[in-house]
């Protein structure tokens, strides 16, 4: 078994577990925005924000 082999074998289940953390943390914006609307563009109505109005501040 080659040397590179055995350093791919030694990091499958990082890689594994950061993968897992990225998709959950997806899943887990897409709930919530589906939920509560948040993240869901200029003032949760969806669509995108005008330039020049992002951050809006009450």
């Amino acid at each position: 078994m080659s040397s590179l082999r055995k350093n791919a074998d030694k990091a499958t289940p990082y890689a594994l577990g950061l993968f897992r953390i990225v998709i959950g943390l997806l899943f887990a914006c897409h709930g919530a925005s589906s939920l509560f609307g948040i993240f869901g563009g200029h003032m949760g109505q969806g669509g995108t924000v005008p330039t020049g109005v992002w951050p809006y501040w009450r």
